[in-house]
């Protein structure tokens, strides 16, 4: 089901830009989807960090004591 508001929205914007327009979509990403893309890097990055902290106190195998 679409929404009436989605399609206010085309509407507006086929008149505004005509049929190209519609075919090219949003300018870019919504301030949700940025948030989230952000969020992903914050917690890839966390993520590395912590698996190379976890290596780092592993000792190596060869290695004796």
């Amino acid at each position: 089901m679409v929404s009436e508001q989605s399609v206010g929205n085309w509407k507006r914007q086929f008149l505004e830009v005509g049929k190209s327009g519609l075919a090219a979509g949003k300018a870019g990403p919504s301030t949700r989807e940025q948030q989230l893309e952000a969020e992903v890097t914050e917690l890839t990055q966390a993520l590395g960090e912590a698996a190379a902290s976890q290596a780092r106190s592993q000792p190596n195998p060869g290695q004796t004591r």
